[in-house]
């Protein structure tokens, strides 16, 4: 952890080395997310050579199941897949304009998929070329928080601080946040340390707060950064990459088998050599005299059962640790048939649950974000107790189990008029669902009339 601004001094190394952990972390983590798994899970994969000595020859890894990166999407889509409904008594026009010019929905995404993958996700609010307030997202790699000695929840200040280079030469710019304001400063950087001030420059924010708001995953009371979700499953899924691999190599091996069989069955090829006209064939000793036998395929035994057996243990190891289940990956347990919401919903009581840890605090710093950028250009003055978030959980609604409860708790009485039941329905506005009533209406008038009377015998 960092407790002051010590670390931006000249002759400092840099990025901080009480840091480097986390970076790693963040890196790897990264990577996994992007497919590269062969790179992250070397020295796992490695563990083979102590069984296989030509382990290059014999054991690639062409597969890659990036659970992780399917993981962080599917939590997202729980969290903010139906966006959640945001309001403020009096501010409900600005509050849509604020959520349409900073692309809320999408940037609060983003953030979610950070804390699954990183255990921090990061708001970033700053006023745009037109002096309004908009909610972006950083990224946590350039985060630098400093705490208070005595509360590592406390924190002092947000640093965000970028290297890069301007023709030969190289630079850190660092932004450093305090509630309300922000100072900017650029440092020359070489040879991994920090050099000499170049600029520095301090404006405000027009924020009370900090313009950093983290989000985090799970946190304990001696942790400050949270906790993601990939370094307790990398092992199973590397585990789950080398017994895929494996199998496949198996199966190529043995997709075009060798043969073998007395060496009466060989021919003459006519250039001093013996043929077989089929595979690949080995003389077998037992028939080197010229006695006869059949020819027969070498078959071998490579425990493929016990592979898929050992594959069965650690998808179900996967689905526990990683709070996932087979029901949120979609694997069909309920054989095509179509489940009813209860059903569902307890299927998917843990990552619900998990989803549910996550919200509680995402829901503060989404209403910090929103209060304090409706400030800034937006003529808003709000409280985040002010602002009101409907959360949705993400699952499909089941309109025949929600309307049996309605008749349920209603004594059967009716709870939606025509005209709504028409639009929720069909997709249509209030100008074609009174056409349709008409018209339905019309064709009731027509049954009870003459034609029907007649078709009846009733005239």
């Amino acid at each position: 952890m960092l407790y002051n601004l010590d670390f931006l001094e000249e002759g400092r190394a840099w990025p901080p080395p009480s840091e480097a952990e986390r970076l790693e972390r963040y890196a790897l983590n990264r990577a996994v997310f992007e497919g590269e798994h062969a790179e992250v899970y070397r020295e796992q994969f490695r563990r083979i050579e102590r069984v296989v000595g030509n382990f290059e020859e014999v054991v690639s890894y062409p597969l890659v199941v990036n659970f992780q990166k399917l993981m962080c999407i599917k939590f997202a889509d729980l969290l903010l897949g139906e966006a959640p409904t945001i309001s403020a008594a009096g501010a409900e026009d600005v509050l849509a304009k604020l959520a349409a010019h900073s692309n809320l929905a999408g940037k609060a995404y983003e953030v979610a998929i950070d804390v699954s993958r990183y255990g921090t996700g990061l708001f970033l609010l700053y006023r745009d070329e037109d002096g309004l307030g908009v909610v972006d997202i950083t990224q946590p790699s350039c985060w630098f928080p400093v705490v208070s000695p005595d509360n590592i929840k406390n924190v002092t200040h947000h640093v965000l601080a970028v290297s890069y280079t301007d023709g030969d030469r190289e630079y850190l710019k660092a932004h450093v946040h305090e509630r309300g304001k922000v100072s900017t400063r650029v440092y020359e950087l070489g040879g991994g340390e920090i050099g000499e001030l170049v600029s520095e420059e301090e404006s405000l924010t027009g924020f009370e707060g900090f313009a950093v708001l983290p989000v985090h995953n799970v946190l304990t009371s001696d942790r400050f950064f949270g906790i993601d979700d990939f370094t307790d499953i990398d092992s199973i899924v590397a585990e789950i990459e080398v017994r895929l691999a494996q199998i496949s190599r198996i199966l190529d091996k043995h997709s075009a088998p060798t043969m073998t069989g007395p060496g009466s069955a060989l021919s003459d090829d006519g250039n001093g050599g013996l043929t077989l006209k089929t595979g690949n064939y080995i003389v077998n000793d037992a028939f080197m005299d010229g006695s006869s036998g059949d020819v027969r395929y070498i078959t071998w035994d490579a425990q493929l059962d016990a592979n898929f057996k050992q594959l069965e243990v650690l998808v179900n190891f996967l689905y526990m640790l990683s709070e996932t289940g087979a029901t949120l990956l979609d694997n069909n347990l309920s054989g095509g048939r179509a489940e009813s919401g209860t059903a569902l919903r307890l299927r998917m009581m843990s990552p619900l649950a998990k989803v549910n840890r996550i919200r509680v605090n995402f829901d503060p710093a989404l209403k910090a974000a929103v209060s304090e950028v409706l400030r800034v250009g937006w003529g808003q003055e709000l409280e985040p107790s002010q602002v009101n978030i409907i959360w949705e959980d993400g699952l499909p609604d089941d309109p025949r189990e929600s309307a049996q409860i309605m008749n349920i708790r209603t004594a059967g009485k009716p709870t939606i008029s025509q005209r709504q039941a028409i639009k929720r329905l069909d997709g249509v506005d209030d100008a074609l669902a009174d056409e349709i009533i008409k018209e339905i209406a019309a064709g009731k008038a027509l049954r009870k009339g003459d034609v029907y009377g007649r078709a009846v015998g009733t005239e």
